[in-house]
């Protein structure tokens, strides 16, 4: 079974094209592209990844420009999609293949409109059928307070924690939403929180609890304090180094509590 290798090196071999018509030469150019349409840096780095392994089986294959690439490859690469074993042993989800697949035919289609090439081999490809996301089950009110009720208010981590969790369940914000506010962005006097180039790169204004503000108050008085640094800018959320949270940490920490409770 195909697996992942060093996501790394695939990235380093993007940034060094053989010529001026290669496969890893019109990727860079089609993400310079995409930069300019304002995408977010979280979606610029997911098209990239998606382009990388593709780039990497072009790369084994000594497939070298795209003008080399057919539909019957394509669809030799779609079957590498479907087999292809992540680090864990897992397959990639049917999301996760329909999302590479849509990310290879859009930058197909941007080249025939740059006439890098006359046709497009990815035009007739079909993408996997995926099931019906079934959503999961909603947490009742007291089930959310024993979940709230893990991060312990005698810690500076704790009060940190509960603060963030507070202000997600009180807002209904993005982990993304929340890791990027700052110090100004709570309002406490008009009890709302302004989320700026949230969801689709728009700002926002959501209103928030009382509870969530006497939390973020807390935090801001009684821990903040204990680690700002130079690094930690005007970011509302740090962590214990100083530096602003990141998004993945918001949810590792949830998922925590969550099963704790």
């Amino acid at each position: 079974m195909p697996r992942r290798g060093d996501v790394g090196a695939k990235r380093r071999a993007l940034e060094t094209p053989e010529h001026a018509d290669s496969v890893s030469a019109w990727m860079l150019r089609y993400l310079a592209h995409e930069q300019t349409l304002g995408v977010t840096e979280r979606s610029w780095g997911r098209i990239r990844d998606d382009l990388v392994r593709f780039h990497d089986w072009c790369g084994q294959r000594l497939i070298h420009s795209p003008a080399e690439i057919t539909r019957p490859m394509l669809e030799r690469y779609q079957q590498f999609l479907f087999h292809y074993r992540k680090a864990d042993g897992n397959p990639l989800s049917g999301s996760s293949q329909v999302r590479e697949l849509s990310r290879i035919k859009h930058w197909f289609r941007w080249l025939v409109r740059r006439n890098v090439l006359l046709s497009n081999p990815a035009s007739e490809i079909e993408l996997p059928r995926v099931p019906r996301r079934v959503l999961p089950q909603v947490l009742s009110a007291p089930e959310i307070e024993r979940v709230l009720a893990q991060a312990s208010a005698d810690t500076p981590l704790g009060v940190r924690d509960r603060a963030m969790m507070e202000v997600l369940y009180a807002t209904g914000m993005r982990r993304m939403e929340l890791a990027g506010l700052s110090l100004f962005d709570v309002n406490a006097v008009r009890q709302v929180v302004h989320i700026r180039q949230g969801k689709g790169r728009k700002d926002r204004v959501v209103p928030i609890s009382e509870r969530a503000l006497a939390w973020v108050q807390k935090y801001r008085e009684e821990v903040r304090p204990l680690w700002v640094t130079g690094a930690s800018g005007q970011h509302l959320f740090l962590g214990m180094q100083g530096d602003p949270v990141q998004v993945e940490y918001v949810g590792i920490r949830v998922r925590g509590y969550v099963r704790a409770a």
